[in-house]
């Protein structure tokens, strides 16, 4: 029952986000041109429909320091890769 909208990356995301509002989203944290944590803060210092927007982190970097560093920058959760499908249904509902 969710739509999804797909961004190529951190730059197309922010753009996106500043224009649409989203219920939740999933954030890849290391990306090409920007990584997760850049586009959180960016996010967060908008004025935007998304700027309190639930963020759930996605990545392979899940030590204990790296997920509380998600965390102090404002994410709602951490989903570990490879994603599980239970998992993310799991975050995204705790999130909601």
């Amino acid at each position: 029952g969710h739509r999804t909208v797909e961004c190529a990356s951190g730059a197309d995301a922010l753009e996106m986000l500043r224009r649409r509002k989203v219920d939740l989203v999933l954030l890849d944290m290391v990306m090409p041109d920007m990584d997760g944590f850049d586009v959180i803060a960016r996010l967060r210092e908008t004025d935007g429909p998304n700027v309190g927007t639930p963020i759930i982190a996605c990545t392979a970097n899940v030590l204990p320091d790296q997920i509380e560093a998600y965390r102090r920058a404002g994410t709602a959760g951490v989903l570990a890769k490879p994603i599980n499908p239970r998992a993310m249904l799991e975050a995204v509902a705790a999130a909601a």
